[in-house]
């Protein structure tokens, strides 16, 4: 089944998002983990 162009295009912006939420998510992550890491520091 053949995708109507704006449907493809809704598609393309909707992966983008994906992608940024994506990338957000995981930058908070990584700072979690460094934040935890301090504090086993801290506590030790």
């Amino acid at each position: 089944m053949a995708f109507s162009q704006p449907d493809q295009r809704q598609l393309d912006r909707k992966q983008r998002e994906l992608k940024l939420q994506e990338d957000r998510l995981s930058r908070q992550i990584s700072q979690f983990k460094h934040h935890e890491e301090r504090q086993k520091k801290i506590q030790r």
